[in-house]
């Protein structure tokens, strides 16, 4: 075990489609400790939206979207998908709607 810890820094894109399906594009910064719904709040205020409820921050892989827990870390997906980008072709990003 270490005594120093050092966590990875980056940020988080996501995008936001609007009920005039008007398509934004967002970054929030975030470590690999963030979770999704730290997120939420900070995607809630850059798009000026009153809140997170009703709202998801969904994972996109190759056409599939699947919704995140609270608790995940999109950090660590993101890490996921650079390892994985190493063996094959992946088109993976986040998106950011209501519930359905």
């Amino acid at each position: 075990s270490c005594s120093t810890c050092y966590y990875i820094s980056s940020g988080i894109n996501a995008e936001y489609g609007d009920a005039d399906m008007k398509i934004a594009y967002k970054t929030v910064p975030v470590n690999q400790n963030t979770n999704t719904r730290d997120i939420l709040l900070s995607l809630a205020t850059k798009f000026r939206l009153d809140g997170i409820e009703g709202y998801g921050l969904y994972k996109v892989e190759d056409n599939t979207e699947t919704l995140l827990g609270a608790d995940e870390c999109p950090q660590l997906i993101k890490n996921e998908w650079l390892v994985e980008s190493l063996e094959r072709d992946i088109s993976a990003y986040f998106t950011f709607h209501r519930l359905r």
